[in-house]
């Protein structure tokens, strides 16, 4: 888990018709992928944004990418600190969760549910 004190920026800035995306998911180091593909999503979705609006379309364009792409980023903040709490369980519980995701390691559809969840793809 990230410390206390960490700064975790979500969603998107929005300054008159500008926005940028931003969000520090790298704070937790042991799943950083999901918020590196999180950030790659978040670029194409605000360059869509923004080339509607520089090509006519209204500005309230910018106000969805943010309204969209927050929960997104919400979403892999809560699977990211599961994960790790997961990974840094007490040394007596470890067997209890290997033996749990041996079994349901073992089940098709779980795997291809974290394996798209896990890589973002649920998210396009």
């Amino acid at each position: 888990m990230p410390p206390a004190d960490a700064e975790l920026h979500l969603g998107c800035g929005r300054f008159g018709r500008t926005a940028e995306p931003r969000h520090r998911l790298g704070q937790i180091d042991l799943w950083n992928g999901q918020g590196t593909n999180l950030g790659i999503q978040d670029g194409v979705a605000l360059g869509e944004a923004l080339a509607g609006v520089l090509g006519g379309k209204p500005d309230s364009l910018l106000d969805e990418y943010s309204a969209t792409r927050r929960p997104m980023a919400q979403d892999v903040v809560k699977m990211t600190d599961r994960l790790t709490r997961l990974a840094t369980l007490p040394r007596a519980l470890r067997p209890l969760r290997n033996a749990v995701f041996s079994v349901v390691g073992r089940i098709p559809a779980v795997n291809r549910a974290l394996a798209w969840r896990l890589s973002g793809l649920v998210y396009r």
